[in-house]
Formats: structure tokens, sequence, C-alpha cells
């Protein structure tokens, strides 16, 4: 019952919020409640079955394992393949120079990732 209705106050909070709940970024953040709801469910059925419980609960595990692992081999072989998508262009030269120039005492990145190559380019500091 907690991870049921901690997973609702939390979409209901996301549904109520402007712009937000709509990406897989905030879908991840009831993790891992989902999780835990279903093994809870499963465990309690595994019960209520007696001495076929724990073969069917297996079954179910290695069911839902398989299924999990098909997609991450499907992810892994479109990397192999293709490789890596690009995490940069050139327009981060330039900005990495503005950032160091500017006499701004905190520069705030609103997009996610960029900070990270903005500290490669400037030696592990972003000034």
């Amino acid at each position: 019952m907690f991870a049921l209705i901690a997973i609702i106050v939390q979409w209901a909070q996301m549904a109520i919020t402007e712009g937000a709940g709509g990406s897989v970024h905030h879908i991840i953040l009831v993790w891992p409640l989902p999780q835990m709801l279903i093994a809870v469910s499963f465990a309690a059925a595994s019960r209520r079955l007696g001495r076929f419980g724990r073969p069917v609960a297996a079954c179910a595990l290695a069911t839902v394992m398989l299924a999990g692992a098909l997609p991450i081999n499907e992810y892994y072989h479109l990397a192999w393949q293709n490789g890596g998508a690009r995490n940069w262009t050139d327009a981060i030269y330039p900005l990495a120079t503005y950032v160091r120039t500017t006499p701004a005492k905190r520069v705030f990145c609103l997009d996610w990732g960029i900070i990270d190559q903005l500290r490669l380019l400037g030696r592990g500091s972003c000034r």
C-alpha cells in the first residue's frame, strides 16, 4: 500500500505541475516504487499458490528478466553497430571562451550535460 500510495501522490504532483511528468526523466523519479509494488505482489501471489508458489514465481521472474534483457541487448547491438551519439558540437568552444571571460561570479547551466563539457575544457573548472 505504501508503494501504491507514494506512486499515486508523486504522479498527481507531476500532473498538476505545469510542464512536468511528460518525459522519461519524470517517470524515473518514482523508481524503485513500481518495482517494489510488483515484487510485493509477486511474493503475495506465490504464497497463495502453496507449494507451486516458488516455481511459478521463479518462472515469472525469469520472464520479467528476459523481457528486460531483450531491449538492453537491442540497445547494445545498435550502439555496437552505429556507434555512440554525438555529445557536443563546435558551439562549445565559443561558449567556454565566453564563460571564462565573463565578469559574472556564478554561471548556471540550464542544459543537462553541458557543465561537464565546460569543466573538461576549463581543466576541472568552469572558469
